[in-house]
């Protein structure tokens, strides 16, 4: 698989703008995509091939912190929540990879220190997250899914931030309530209070979220049978988002769901993975628009380095 990794990285690098941005319509979340899959391969401003580039794209995300009071997002609309959560993700890894690199970035520890904050200021009152962030609500899981992940990083990173114990204790609780309320199932419902039944593009983010936060859900087996029943046979370009969700539950469960999920989506992925490195456009949530290949092809590549960029929860 490294070698799809390495293809994967190299088409990445291809699309980066001159001012160290990727994409056209969410550059600072497409930026963070990319430099999410570096690191998922250990690659760091030190590193031969793409040294040049990753410190292209932090310097990049610095850059809209710095101008926008340590907000990261392309435009302050509903999808800043987005955005900025991606990126702190982001450049949460990245400081943890770097700083012991020959000349580490200085600047990502104090625009962390001012970015990490608005994501736990950001929580609602129910312990999810929200378009646009905001106190008042519940959470939507897919937003909540990328700002988990932006704290889970930002602890990682050794550095401190007031409030993460809290914010992490009241995103345990939100999961436990996004959890189907007839338990029979497995699925995780993207709004708690809309009514509506789980789906299964959302059950991998809860199971993932909740490992992540050291809280692994009640419904984690359940869950991971169902998605596995489903098993992609052939590459869906527009299922990359809950595909990515589904490889990070799955390895971090190990054991008999990793071995039969493993058994099949790598394959179906090595096919799909098209000549110059990339793999087909995905439509997103219908929001990636233009940068659709790049969506896809990040995620795709996230999915494929889970071997050597998580360890399993165990461990």
């Amino acid at each position: 698989m490294d070698r799809s990794v390495l293809h994967a990285l190299r088409w990445i690098k291809t699309q980066q703008h001159p001012n160290g941005s990727f994409g056209n319509k969410f550059p600072v979340a497409m930026t963070s995509f990319a430099l999410l899959a570096y690191c998922g391969h250990c690659e760091t401003v030190d590193s031969p091939e793409f040294g040049k580039s990753v410190k292209a794209a932090i310097e990049y995300l610095l850059a809209v912190a710095a101008q926008n009071k340590g907000y990261m997002a392309t435009t302050r609309d509903r999808n800043l929540s987005y955005e900025h959560g991606i990126a702190v993700y982001a450049l949460s890894e990245a400081y943890s990879l770097n700083k012991n690199a020959r000349a580490p970035l200085k600047r990502i520890s104090p625009t962390l220190k001012v970015a990490v904050p608005i994501v736990l200021e950001g929580q609602t009152n129910g312990g999810g997250w929200l378009y646009s962030y905001g106190a008042n609500g519940t959470g939507d899981l897919s937003v909540s899914g990328w700002n988990i992940q932006a704290l889970k990083a930002a602890e990682l990173t050794g550095l401190k931030f007031s409030g993460l114990a809290r914010g992490k204790a009241k995103a345990i609780r939100y999961l436990e309530a996004a959890e189907d309320p007839n338990g029979t199932d497995g699925f995780y419902r993207y709004r708690v209070t809309d009514g509506h039944k789980g789906k299964l593009s959302l059950t991998g983010v809860g199971v993932y979220s909740a490992r992540m936060l050291n809280s692994p859900s009640r419904l984690e087996n359940k869950a991971l049978d169902l998605i596995i029943s489903k098993n992609p046979k052939n590459f869906n370009p527009d299922k990359a988002y809950s595909w990515y969700y589904h490889s990070l539950a799955a390895f971090q469960k190990q054991g008999k769901h990793w071995r039969d999920y493993n058994s099949t989506y790598q394959q179906v992925m090595a096919k799909a993975q098209e000549k110059n490195g990339s793999w087909p456009a995905s439509k997103g949530h219908g929001q990636v628009g233009q940068d659709g290949k790049l969506y896809s092809t990040c995620l795709c590549t996230l999915m494929l380095e889970v071997y050597y960029r998580y360890l399993p929860s165990s461990k």
